[in-house]
């Protein structure tokens, strides 16, 4: 077991002692954890299922789920402390959020798979999913270069 509640593994939270000093220790490291991963799915990132969707949920998901119960807390004991923390935090999130986002090798990847052999074996629901997230990256611009991308990022 972690000692910061943050970046326990447990399948339910230790609400008790989410705080919000835990919350400004561990989010950073989870960051740059999922930082490193997601730099390593893009050099080599396989155009399937596992090798990009589930690989990549799996590189978000002890960041995801640690962000998500500081928004929880947000809700449920809101503080000074706890927007302190969420303000502080923000920036980095965006940062990530929009890296993964505008990511062309993972964009990339899902193109292939859906222009692949892969692609025949996907269920429906599996190929709603792939044409979420190629459409949710070109709402992210991630076709965009220079100039116009420079400007997207400041909008």
């Amino acid at each position: 077991m972690s000692e910061n509640p943050f970046l326990s593994r447990e399948r339910f939270p230790r609400f008790d002692e989410l705080t919000p000093s835990a919350a400004r220790e561990a989010l950073p490291v989870l960051i740059a954890e999922t930082e490193a991963k997601v730099a390593a799915l893009e050099a080599g990132c396989e155009p399937t299922w596992d090798g990009r969707v589930a690989a990549l949920t799996d590189a978000l998901e002890p960041f995801s789920r640690a962000w998500h119960l500081v928004g929880h807390m947000l809700g449920v004991r809101n503080s000074d402390d706890w927007r302190a923390v969420e303000g502080e935090l923000q920036p980095q999130v965006v940062r990530l959020s929009l890296r993964v986002a505008q990511s062309r090798p993972l964009y990339d990847a899902l193109l292939a798979l859906r222009g692949g052999p892969a692609w025949a074996s996907l269920d429906e629901g599996r190929r709603r999913v792939v044409e979420s997230a190629i459409r949710d990256a070109r709402d992210a611009g991630v076709g965009l270069d220079g100039p116009a991308r420079e400007r997207f990022l400041k909008i």
